[in-house]
């Protein structure tokens, strides 16, 4: 998911405000986030599983 695609899913209009929380729990370690790559981000502790 983009940057942009979440502020839509949560009703803002700034991406500046949605970076903010981002670093923020980033800072928190409750998100990774790989620098200057797109659709990076990784909640940590969590581990994704396709269904069968």
């Amino acid at each position: 998911m983009s940057i942009r695609e979440i502020a839509e899913a949560v009703h803002l209009k700034s991406i500046a405000s949605i970076k903010y929380h981002l670093k923020i729990l980033e800072r928190n370690k409750k998100i990774k986030m790989k620098p200057n790559q797109s659709r990076t981000i990784s909640v940590v502790g969590y581990e994704f599983r396709k269904a069968e």
